[in-house]
Order: structure tokens, then sequence, then C-alpha cells
């Protein structure tokens, strides 16, 4: 579910739940063996994604980050893309974050979680810390995009 802030004085700015008419569809780009990518993936189908897996080999995963603009410092063990391919959301990034970018529409190159962070999206174990999203411009300046 996404929320939205109305700003109209007579609903008094009250957030109002807003339905997604269908699942969203994302791809996640992964290597074959990874456990905590198929954690990730579950927990988008739980979140109402339509989830499409590709598996990659080491070599062409890396390749394939590089092309969307991860920078190698927030490299995680999987990549995903979203709204056709116009933001890449690099690791285990929370639905909360996503539905943000893909309702904001920033200009930027995508967003990450960096460091398989416990009890992220996919990993094991309470949290210890809120999560701190990045964002990547399209110069690939990395800054805070979210907290969570």
């Amino acid at each position: 579910m996404i929320l939205v802030t109305t700003d109209i004085a007579s609903a008094s700015n009250r957030t109002l739940p807003v339905r997604q008419s269908q699942p969203r569809a994302v791809t996640v780009y992964k290597t074959p063996t990874c456990g905590c990518c198929k954690n990730y993936i579950a927990y988008l189908r739980a979140k109402k994604y339509n989830v499409t897996e590709l598996n990659f080999e080491e070599k062409g995963y890396k390749a394939r980050k590089r092309i969307l603009g991860v920078p190698a410092s927030l490299d995680s063990c999987h990549t995903t893309v979203v709204e056709g391919g116009n933001y890449f959301v690099e690791g285990h990034v929370p639905y909360e974050a996503i539905n943000k970018l893909i309702a904001d529409k920033p200009k930027i190159r995508g967003i990450s979680l960096p460091g398989m962070p416990s009890a992220s999206p996919g990993m094991p174990s309470g949290k210890t810390a809120p999560f701190l999203v990045k964002q990547v411009s399209h110069d690939g300046v990395v800054s805070l995009y979210l907290t969570l």
C-alpha cells in the first residue's frame, strides 16, 4: 500500500491509503546460489511485486551493475530494476523506499541499502540500527535518500 498525504484544508492533512491496481513489475539480477536473494524475492512477492528473476555468473553480474550505474562501493548480492529500467534498487531495500522511489520519480539513477544490514528484507536477525537508504545521482554522487 502506498500512502499519499493531502494538503487540502478540508481533509485536515490526513494520510490516505492508495491501493495499487496491479502488481509492480521488477527484475532482480542475482547469482544462482544466493539464499538471501531468494528470501528478498519472496519478500517482494509478498508485497505484491511481480518479480522476474535473472541469474548471472559473477563476472556478468558485476558488469550489469556498472551498466545500471551502481557504484562498486554500494555493491550487494542482488540488483533490482524498477520502472522499466529507469531505476536500480541495490541490495535489501525495504518496499517503503521502493514505493517512494516509484511515486516520487526523482532525477537519480537508483537507491541502495549498503552492507546487507540485520533484519533488512531477506536478512535474518533483529534490527540494530535505522536503515540508511542511499541515492545515487546521475553523476555518481551518493547521498542519503531515506531513513527507515
